[in-house]
This record gives C-alpha cells, sequence and structure tokens, in this order.
C-alpha cells in the first residue's frame, strides 16, 4: 500500500486559526488513499502493542446501540483509546476518553474538532472523492480498554521517558503513529499528537 505519512509534516499539531487549514488539506491528502478493513487494524495495533507490552483489550464494534452501550458501561474509564470511522472505511480519528466516543453530523461549525475538519474538508472536496469519506459511520468503531496504565492521569512529559506507555496520552499517540506507519490514513491527521512526534519517537525508542 502507498505510504501515508506526508512529507514535510508538522511535528506536532498545528495550532490556531490561522492553521485549520492544513488539517483540512491534509484530510484531503489522506482521503486520497486506499483504506485497510476495521478488522485488519485491528491485527496490527494488538500486534504492535503487544510488542511494546501494552496490556490491553482491542475490541472492534459494528453496531450503533452497541457503541452506545460500551460508553455507558465505561463512562468512568477515562483511559479509553477510540478510533471512529466514516461510511468509506477511512480513520476519522483516534482519540482518548469514553466522553470523546461521539458521533456529530459532520458540519463545518462544529464546537468538535474532527466533525469542523472533515466539514470543511467536504466543500473543498473534488468529485474525485466519494462522498462517503465525509459521513459519520456510526456503526462503527475500535476501542482499546483494560490498559493496565500505572500513570493513566500524568503527562507524557511528566514521567521518565521509559514509561510514556504508561499514560494514557502515550498510548493514544503510538495507536496513531502505528496506524500511520502501516499505511493506514487518518483524515484527522494531528489529533493524536500529544507532544512533538520527534520527542515521542525519541522516547519511543528507550524502550526495549
Amino acid at each position: 500500500m502507498k505510504k501515508t505519512r506526508i512529507e514535510n509534516e508538522w511535528d506536532f499539531k498545528p495550532r490556531g486559526k490561522s492553521n485549520f487549514y492544513i488539517k483540512i488539506d491534509t484530510a484531503l491528502e489522506q482521503a486520497r488513499h486506499e483504506i485497510l478493513e476495521i478488522d485488519k487494524i485491528k491485527e496490527i495495533l494488538e500486534k504492535n502493542l503487544k510488542k511494546k507490552n501494552v496490556l490491553c483489550t482491542v475490541k472492534v464494534i459494528k453496531n450503533h446501540n452497541k457503541i452506545k452501550e460500551f460508553r455507558k458501561n465505561n463512562i468512568m474509564d477515562k483511559s479509553i483509546i477510540f478510533l471512529s470511522f466514516t461510511k468509506s472505511g477511512h480513520v476519522a480519528v483516534v482519540g482518548a476518553g469514553i466522553n470523546d466516543l461521539v458521533f456529530s453530523e459532520i458540519d463545518r461549525e462544529s464546537r468538535y474538532s474532527t466533525p469542523r475538519i472533515l466539514g470543511n474538508a467536504c466543500l473543498k472536496s473534488s468529485d474525485t472523492i466519494s462522498s462517503e469519506v465525509w459521513k459519520w459511520d456510526k456503526d462503527k468503531a475500535i476501542v482499546i480498554y483494560d490498559l493496565k496504565l500505572s500513570n493513566s492521569d500524568r503527562g507524557i512529559l511528566k514521567v521518565d521517558e521509559k514509561l510514556i506507555l504508561t499514560t494514557r496520552r502515550g498510548v493514544e499517540q503510538f495507536v496513531g503513529e502505528t496506524l500511520i506507519d502501516n499505511c493506514v490514513p487518518i483524515l484527522n491527521y494531528y489529533s493524536h499528537r500529544n507532544i512533538k512526534n520527534s520527542e515521542f519517537k525519541k522516547r519511543l525508542e528507550s524502550i526495549k
């Protein structure tokens, strides 16, 4: 599959209104890449998380009511990582926190970052990109839970570099970068970057 990592990508999330167009243009670029089936994505995540000794459960949910039920039953678990999808099968975003596992309508005025990015990208989209890319798939998600995180509530930079994968934000960034390394397109490409990616990879290399 064609590489999905962007040339000359930003090391961190583009910040501020003046840089919002970067997120939109990135979504348009990612939309043109070939998708990977959801069950294959699950396999990639299980394999790579296990390789780094991250104890967890990776689960594919393919029904909206079951997604809502999972959210309700795990509402107190702040360590959950999730992937949401669009109708085309593209990963819309890699996120953290069960409260953010929501499926707002794609809306360029939305208060949520991902629907706003996708809504604006849809307006700029050409006929060569299927309209299904910009529609939430409310019946599809991947959740990563049962994480054994000794530093769940601490920031990546507040723990020893070898302990980044004992933090929620560290696992979130690892999941996102694992997908990119395996040619899985992510429409909200930068959302999971909680620290500069160069710094993250440096810390990751210290983990055997």
